[in-house]
């Protein structure tokens, strides 16, 4: 049988509460997946209110383990043999996973990862088309490097842009003021829009008014001030997220994360309690997240371990061993004037090869 990321699926969907994702829902993924390169990395996006059953799919792509290699080689197959690639945005891809998967190529040392998203807002109708996020590297010595390995990637996947959108883009990126840099772009092809999606990280949060007033936010940036206090009391850190096109939306997502620290779980669970008192998120779904978080290893799964794991793991060392981690990455609050807030989490798996902590008596 031939390997794709659907393969892994088994092993999680058993911890996917019934009120994260439908039947219905995890036919759709498992479709999807079926077409994706048999990498086991990938995500879920989910409303947090009861009134929303939207669920978004992404895949993660590292430049590690030959992973760009895999991507490139699998797109390659799937335009040549199926009829649903031959849209340009595949081949565009196809062609920028090439340079990226290249040693020699300008891309190379410049891109950490590539994430492809699938929205499923119609079961019957989900589109074939993602939205593409590309990851910077952090050792891009300054803005105007980011700005130029960022034309470069729009020019690939994004031959058309318009004037009005690349200055807007640029300010973007003169605007960040360290720590503060640009470190992920987003092109919503799903969606069909001309924006762009830029995530702002290392973004201390008496910069965020700032540097949005520096962009040329468009509405009144005291609400956002306001979130920003509130939630400093819960999260470590901010990455900021805007969309950008011929002018800065006024819809700015804030995404929360918390230090992989001892209790991390527990935390998570305060903070979603905050949110269920607040109405912002169910109680079924906190409870649906909290359950998902954990490690499944061939021991504790209840499906056959795959037997590329298995012939893998005979040349490892006998002190590592195959497992399955199941996190919640991070939340995101969407702010839309005048008083508009959504919630949602990201969350997922990857696997990882674990060593035991032996205790010496």
């Amino acid at each position: 049988m031939e390997i794709s990321l659907a393969s892994y699926l088994p092993i999680v969907f058993p911890y996917l509460n019934s009120e994260i994702a439908t039947p219905q829902t995890l036919f759709s993924v498992k479709k999807t997946a079926k077409l994706l390169a048999p990498i086991p990395r990938a995500g879920f996006e989910i409303r947090l209110d009861n009134d929303r059953s939207q669920i978004d799919f992404q895949q993660g792509i590292l430049a590690q383990d030959k992973e760009p290699q895999i991507l490139t080689k699998h797109l390659a197959s799937l335009i040549a043999s199926d009829e649903r690639f031959k849209d340009s945005v595949w081949k565009r891809l196809h062609l920028f996973c090439e340079l990226w998967s290249n040693p020699n190529s300008f891309l190379y040392p410049r891109i950490t990862e590539v994430w492809l998203e699938f929205d499923f807002p119609d079961l019957n109708n989900e589109s074939l088309i993602p939205s593409i996020f590309i990851g910077l590297s952090q050792n891009l010595n300054n803005s105007e490097e980011a700005l130029a390995v960022t034309k470069y990637v729009l020019k690939l996947l994004l031959p058309e842009m318009k004037d009005n959108l690349l200055k807007n883009l640029s300010n973007c990126f003169t605007a960040c003021k360290t720590p503060a840099r640009i470190t992920h772009l987003g092109m919503m092809l799903s969606r069909q829009t001309e924006g762009l999606r830029i995530n702002i990280t290392k973004i201390y949060p008496q910069q965020i008014v700032s540097y949005l007033e520096r962009v040329g936010y468009p509405s009144d940036l005291e609400p956002i001030e306001l979130l920003v206090i509130k939630l400093l009391k819960s999260v470590d850190y901010f990455r900021l997220c805007l969309n950008v096109g011929d002018t800065i939306d006024a819809k700015v997502g804030l995404e929360c994360f918390m230090n992989p620290k001892p209790k991390l779980s527990l935390r998570w669970s305060e903070f979603l309690d905050n949110l269920v008192n607040e109405g912002l998120c169910s109680a079924e779904k906190q409870q649906a997240l909290l359950n998902w978080i954990g490690n499944t290893t061939p021991q504790t799964s209840s499906q056959p371990w795959l037997s590329d794991l298995i012939a893998e793991s005979c040349l490892k060392p006998p002190n590592q061993f195959s497992s399955f981690a199941r996190i919640i990455s991070h939340l995101k609050f969407v702010y839309s004037p005048p008083n508009l807030l959504e919630t949602k989490a990201y969350f997922g798996f990857y696997h990882q090869w674990l060593q035991p902590n032996f205790t010496q008596k």
